[in-house]
C-alpha cells in the first residue's frame, strides 16, 4: 500500500527493467570485478617466481576447496569468471560450446598445469592410452559458405586466460576428409581470445584448419605457445592457429608443422577474411614442411599464406622472426619463404596493396622448388 501510495508499481519492481533487476545486474558485475582483481592478484603472485600453483594458493587461501575440483563441473567464482583445473573441465567446456553456450562475456581461468593423460606414438600417430579430445567448438563449412543453407557453426565467444599454465599430453585427431576446425578451441569467435597459454607434448592432426591452441580464429590470440607436433593433410595448417582473421600476437612455436596441400606456416597456415588482420611480435624455432606429394606450396616461417580480395582486407606481419627449417627441396612445390610463403591481394586483376610485412628477420633454412625467398616469395610490399 505504501509503495502504491508512493506511485510505484510492482510491476516497476520486478518486471525485466525493474529496480530488483537492476540492483541485480549492478551486484551481479561487482562480484565479476572483484573476482577478476583477486585473478589478476594471483597471476601477479605466479610471474613473480612463487613455485606454488595458483590452484594450491586458492585452496590454501580458503577461496575454493579440492572437494569442489574433484566434483563433476567448471568451479564458478561470480557469474561470469569461471577457473578450470582439470582435463575434465576441458571436456565439459568443450561439450557444453558443442551443444551451443559460446561463452559470450564469460572469462575463463587455467589455474595449474594440466595433464590429459594421453599416450601416443609420436611417429605413428597412434593413441596407445587414454582418449580423442574432441575441440572446443566446430564448423561443417568453410569459412566463405558459412551463411549458406545447413551450415552449423558452434563458436567459442569466451576469453581464455591460462595464465603461463601448460596444457600437455592432449590427443586431437580429427583428420577426415572435409572436417575442420581442429585444435584445442576448434572455432574462436570475433569476442573470443586466448591469452599466456602453452600446449606442450600433445598431438594434433586434421584435415582443413589446423593448429596447436586455435583452428579458425576470427578472435585474439596473445602470449601463447605450442611445443606439439601440428598435422594438417589438406590446407591452412599453423603451430599456433591454422586460419587467422584478427590477431595473433606475441606467440611462439616450437612444435614441428606438417602441412598437407597448401598454406602451412610456424605460426599461422592462412591470414584472410578479416579487415585488419595482425600477426606482430611472433617467433618460430620449429621446422615447417608438407608430407604431401602434389602440395601446391605456401609454406612460411611465420604464415603460410596471406590473402586479400577486396580494398577493406588489410594483412599486416610485423616484428617476426624465424629460426626454423622451411620446407624442402624433394617436393617439387612453389612458394616457400622464411616468413611467408605466399602472399597475394589480387582479385579479378585488380591490385589492392593492403599486404605489408615489416621488421622481420629469418635466420633459418629455406628450401622450395621454385618461387622462394628469405623472407616471402616475390612481393612488391616486405
Amino acid at each position: 500500500m505504501l509503495l502504491l501510495l508512493a506511485g510505484i508499481s510492482i510491476n516497476s519492481l520486478i518486471n525485466d527493467n525493474g529496480i530488483f533487476k537492476f540492483t541485480e545486474s549492478i551486484t551481479e558485475k561487482y562480484n565479476d570485478a572483484a573476482a577478476e582483481e583477486m585473478m589478476e592478484m594471483y597471476k601477479i603472485s605466479n610471474i613473480i617466481g612463487e613455485e606454488v600453483s595458483i590452484k594450491d594458493k586458492m585452496i590454501k587461501d580458503g577461496v575454493i576447496t579440492q572437494e569442489e575440483i574433484n566434483e563433476d563441473g567448471i568451479i564458478h567464482l561470480s557469474s561470469n569468471v569461471l577457473i578450470i583445473t582439470t582435463y575434465e573441465d576441458l571436456k565439459t567446456l568443450s561439450k557444453n560450446v558443442n551443444n551451443g553456450e559460446d561463452y559470450s562475456e564469460k572469462k575463463l581461468y587455467v589455474i595449474n598445469n594440466i595433464d590429459c593423460g594421453a599416450e601416443f606414438n609420436i611417429e605413428t600417430g597412434e593413441l596407445i592410452n587414454g582418449e580423442n579430445f574432441i575441440p572446443i567448438g566446430t564448423s561443417n563449412s568453410r569459412i566463405e559458405d558459412e551463411l549458406n543453407e545447413g551450415s552449423i557453426q558452434k563458436v567459442f565467444n569466451g576469453k581464455i586466460d591460462g595464465m603461463g599454465y601448460n596444457i600437455e599430453n592432449i590427443y586431437i585427431k580429427k583428420s577426415d576428409a572435409g572436417t575442420f576446425c581442429t585444435a584445442l578451441i576448434g572455432y574462436l569467435g570475433e569476442n573470443g581470445e586466448v591469452t599466456d597459454l602453452n600446449i606442450t607434448n600433445s598431438y594434433i592432426e586434421g584435415y582443413y584448419e589446423t593448429g596447436a591452441l586455435v583452428g579458425r580464429s576470427r578472435g585474439k590470440i596473445i602470449n601463447c605457445t605450442n611445443e606439439s607436433l601440428v598435422i594438417g593433410y589438406d590446407s591452412l595448417t599453423g603451430g599456433i592457429a591454422g586460419r587467422n582473421t584478427n590477431t595473433i600476437e606475441n606467440c611462439t612455436n616450437k612444435g614441428k608443422i606438417i602441412g598437407g596441400r597448401q598454406q602451412t606456416g610456424g605460426i599461422v597456415g592462412n591470414c584472410d577474411f578479416g579487415d585488419n588482420v595482425i600477426v606482430r611480435n611472433c617467433n618460430n624455432y620449429g621446422d615447417i614442411d608438407v608430407e604431401y606429394e602434389e602440395s601446391m606450396g605456401a609454406i612460411g616461417g611465420i604464415a603460410g599464406g596471406i590473402y586479400t580480395t577486396n580494398e577493406n582486407n588489410h594483412v599486416e606481419i610485423s616484428n617476426c622472426y624465424n629460426e626454423g627449417k622451411i620446407g624442402n627441396i624433394v617436393n617439387s612445390y612453389s612458394s616457400v619463404g622464411g616468413i611467408v610463403g605466399r602472399a597475394r591481394d589480387v582479385k579479378d586483376k585488380i591490385s589492392y596493396y593492403n599486404v605489408k610485412i615489416t621488421n622481420c628477420t629469418n635466420l633459418g633454412q629455406i628450401n622450395g622448388y621454385i618461387a622462394v625467398g628469405g623472407i616471402c616469395r616475390r612481393f612488391r610490399k616486405c
